[in-house]
């Protein structure tokens, strides 16, 4: 390794100059306040590498390594390099070490080197004029103890996996701290493995199963059988007031009933854990008590499928209400920074009902805000769609089963609106419900445009009105409407990467959040 006798930035000073040709010896030393056999060496030095490597020149941190120095051929070191090939072939042993070498040394040269500059020379000497030939600790495999080593090798235990790393170092000859080392154990488990390899062979290195006490045996296998009794019993008959077991209530349970087996809380767990039981979760599973599910579910279906070009259908809801305040949710932050926090006591700046309307063919929103869900709103947002879409021929409204969505007076507003004599005076079209079943919300489309609605614009929001919530929520279903007119596809793709699933018809789906704040879905 080369190493630098005057700043590295004066070095490139006379590089620079050398390569240039404007190197002078002593104008050179001046300028940089260094004698001129220093700016001479290093000329010098640059010759040498302009002739044998011309494209390292322009390399500031290039240089010719220096040649290392050999040792002073003094009459001692002589003496001993002379000498090294015997000592080397008295002392023999599976590897080289400085020390026993150095005892035999001094044992014929009284007066030659001490230890640490022995072991420096010797050191130097070994890997350039001995090659080692490790002796094995152990005598070769056995046919019978390969396929044992075999099995050892896929097996899981951690001790397996040692006598497998022990055996493969000790057959290569290995040292005693590498094999230890490797094997994650200690010298004296290693010896005391090598002792019993060379007695019965591998089969010796086999721990004896353990043989079980008839009685404490006998004692386990009743006290699962106790076990398995308490866990198919109520607590409640044991006059424990819970609903279900837990650990903590069998185990003061089983002490009052069996005091012959005073057995601990861990005991017991570890019992219930042999015998296959733990503790699992329960899901909440969305299910529709609709006898008609299956045919309401099937009629939704086939309209899709046959759904014309002069048809539209429309997945209804509203969104809301929600109130106008600071919101918390999900934010991208620096780890460091501290979590946003939002007081849990505000006064409300006031709330929206967004009613909205998704048009599946197209990936269109109608929308507009109510201050009430009620029968009044339907009828509304029913005629906004008539008069928009009045070029079709018939419109499909499909909504959950809320009491307003299957009123009396929303009932007769639907037979005045499809009469002939109404389509004609108002060329509007035909208005055909397909409710969905009662109690899935979950298969309503709009639920998961509804939930990127929210995660956009309302999740982390502090709008400080009414009305500039109303903005932020315009600006979204314009900018969603755009981008599917400039881009048609049907309802069916996630919509802006936010929607929590894909807006389409499925029965798999679970469009609303499920742990989701309260103005994500609709609050009936």
């Amino acid at each position: 390794m080369y190493r630098q006798n005057i700043p590295k930035v004066k070095l490139n000073i006379i590089r620079k100059r050398f390569i240039q040709g404007t190197l002078q010896i002593a104008n050179t030393a001046i300028d940089l306040k260094v004698s001129r056999s220093t700016v001479t060496k290093y000329s010098e030095r640059y010759k040498i590498i302009k002739k044998h490597f011309p494209e390292k020149l322009h390399d500031m941190n290039f240089y010719m390594p220096n040649e290392p120095k050999s040792h002073r051929p003094s009459p001692v070191y002589n003496e001993l390099i002379h000498l090294l090939p015997l000592l080397v072939a008295i002392a023999g042993g599976r590897s080289l070490k400085a020390m026993p070498v150095w005892h035999i040394y001094k044992k014929i040269c009284p007066q030659g080197y001490t230890y640490s500059p022995f072991k420096i020379i010797f050191q130097k000497w070994v890997p350039e004029n001995v090659t080692e030939h490790p002796v094995p600790w152990i005598k070769p495999l056995g046919e019978e103890d390969v396929k044992l080593l075999n099995e050892w090798r896929t097996s899981p235990g951690h001790r397996e996996w040692q006598l497998v790393i022990f055996i493969e170092q000790a057959l290569k000859g290995a040292s005693l701290e590498l094999i230890r080392h490797k094997a994650d154990t200690d010298a004296a488990t290693v010896r005391r493995w090598m002792a019993k390899y060379d007695l019965d062979g591998l089969t010796g290195l086999v721990i004896a199963p353990r043989k079980q006490n008839p009685v404490i045996k006998k004692r386990v296998q009743s006290r699962k059988a106790r076990i398995v009794k308490l866990l198919h019993e109520s607590p409640k008959q044991y006059q424990v007031n819970r609903a279900s077991w837990s650990i903590q209530a069998i185990t003061q349970v089983y002490h009052k009933l069996y005091e012959d087996d005073r057995c601990n809380y861990m005991s017991i767990n570890r019992t219930i854990h042999l015998l296959g039981f733990g503790f699992k979760k329960s899901r909440d599973m969305l299910i529709s008590p609709d006898p008609d599910y299956r045919i309401k579910v099937q009629n939704i279906q086939d309209i899709l499928q046959q759904l014309k070009s002069t048809e539209k259908f429309f997945s209804i809801d509203e969104f809301g209400p929600t109130s106008v305040r600071l919101k918390g949710g999900r934010t991208l932050q620096h780890h460091s920074a501290k979590p946003k926090e939002v007081p849990l006591e505000q006064k409300s700046k006031g709330y929206i009902i967004c009613t909205a309307a998704l048009e599946l063919s197209t990936n269109q929103i109608t929308h507009f805000y109510s201050w009430k869900k009620n029968t009044t709103e339907m009828i509304k947002l029913l005629n906004i769609l008539s008069i928009q879409y009045k070029d079709q021929e018939r419109l499909y409204i499909s909504w959950d089963a809320a009491s307003w969505h299957n009123s009396t007076a929303l009932t007769d507003h639907l037979r005045d609106c499809n009469s002939l004599d109404y389509r004609k005076q108002h060329q509007t079209p035909e208005l055909q419900l397909v409710p969905l079943p009662s109690c899935t919300q979950y298969l309503n489309v709009i639920e998961s445009v509804f939930s990127g609605l929210a995660k956009a614009v309302i999740h982390n929001s502090d709008y400080q009105s009414m009305d500039e919530c109303r903005q932020a929520i315009d600006l979204h279903f314009k900018a969603r409407n755009q981008h599917f007119k400039d881009n048609p596809k049907r309802a069916g793709q996630k919509i802006w990467g936010k929607e929590i699933v894909a807006p389409q018809f499925s029965e798999t789906h679970h469009t609303r959040k499920p742990f989701g704040t309260r103005e994500i879905g609709s609050l009936k």
